[in-house]
């Protein structure tokens, strides 16, 4: 029963659709050639208007993104591991956060966590009962983060992760790689953001959807008032 309401609904649409076109058809038929080119003009100047128009929408925003990233204190989101979060420039742990240029990172395990901190920085980041064994512990894993302008330490529960170990080392990894990337891109930013700035400069100038929108008003004003009112003007 659905399926047959369905295709009626359908066959009600399409010949809608028919019957609307062929009226149009009758329409524009009775029209003089001259407004008949009018309108066909009309048309396609509206259609070139609103590619432009989007062209230049698309181009702008891929501009402005591109020197928004560039621009972002942080930088992408790569991962997030252990209650540290991992950005491009910036690395967030539950004892602080920073740039991540100068960041070393290392993995751990609780009995080793000790020999990785020193003993200012366990005091410092508080994290003391957090290194010292556990007799219940399920094999936790963690990977010390420490830099110029952050330290902290990642914890991952070995209760819920089976591959905790693997994982601090992969994400000790990633943390360091990124440092280093951040290192090399930092120099060169400013030019970047400099080049990307001009890039948006350009993105944005309009000349050409103007000169569009002037073709579309134009042929607007070209058509009888009654058929210029059927169209929106830029």
């Amino acid at each position: 029963m659905k399926t047959v309401v369905i295709v009626a609904v359908i066959v009600v649409i399409v010949s809608g659709l028919v019957i609307w076109k062929y009226l149009e058809k009758q329409k524009f038929d009775a029209l003089s050639p001259e407004v008949q080119q009018a309108l066909t003009l009309t048309k396609d100047r509206k259609k070139s208007y609103k590619r432009k128009a989007k062209e230049y929408d698309q181009r702008v925003k891929v501009a402005q993104l591109t020197l928004d990233a560039l621009k972002d204190q942080k930088g992408r989101r790569l991962k997030n591991v252990g209650g540290v979060v991992l950005f491009e420039r910036w690395i967030e742990t539950p004892q602080g956060s920073g740039s991540i240029i100068g960041v070393k990172a290392t993995a751990a395990d609780e009995s080793s966590i000790k020999q990785r901190l020193t003993a200012t920085r366990i005091v410092a980041l508080g994290v003391f009962a957090l290194a010292a064994p556990k007799k219940s512990g399920g094999g936790n894993a963690y990977v010390v983060v420490d830099g110029p302008k952050v330290s902290g330490v990642a914890t991952i529960s070995g209760k819920s992760n089976t591959n905790a170990g693997p994982d601090a080392f992969a994400f000790a990894a990633a943390v360091n790689n990124a440092a280093r990337a951040e290192e090399i891109a930092a120099s060169t930013r400013p030019r970047d953001i400099e080049s990307a700035s001009k890039a948006l400069t350009q993105a944005s100038d309009n000349a050409d959807l103007m000169r569009e929108k002037d073709l579309y008003s134009a042929a607007i004003d070209a058509l009888p008032a009654e058929l210029a009112q059927s169209f929106a003007r830029p």
